[in-house]
């Protein structure tokens, strides 16, 4: 059984590498307090997270991976992947600003977004 990874189209279409940058909009999740205690298990934002508690706007966090990448290891196209916390969990307009950051960048060839299937509904879709 031949397996055609996303990884391999990714490279297939774009002629190289693509890596993600995994970036803190700021959202939370439902699963948490409002003082960002709880959560689920699966969560961990100081685990797998570069920005887990950042500061930084989006576009600094863009600016700040593609940049280290690009040093790296030369790469040239970007996911945008929206990984800490639940990135459906706001109102749509603030949803919509936060990923229409990633317009500004003709190397963000993709938009990931890490969400629970409880907080996406088909007006977020």
């Amino acid at each position: 059984m031949n397996y055609y990874s996303f990884n391999t189209y990714l490279k297939d279409r774009y002629g190289e590498k693509v890596r993600r940058l995994s970036l803190n909009a700021g959202f939370s999740c439902p699963n948490k307090s409002p003082d960002g205690e709880g959560g689920c298990i699966f969560c961990n934002e100081f685990g797998f997270n570069q920005f887990p508690d950042t500061e930084l706007s989006l576009d600094e966090q863009i600016k700040f991976l593609m940049a280290r990448s690009k040093e790296k290891y030369g790469t040239a196209k970007f996911i945008a992947y929206f990984q800490s916390s639940t990135n459906t969990n706001a109102g749509i307009l603030e949803l919509e600003k936060a990923y229409n950051v990633i317009k500004k960048y003709p190397e963000v060839v993709a938009l990931y977004i890490a969400t629970r299937p409880d907080c996406i509904d088909e007006e977020k879709l």
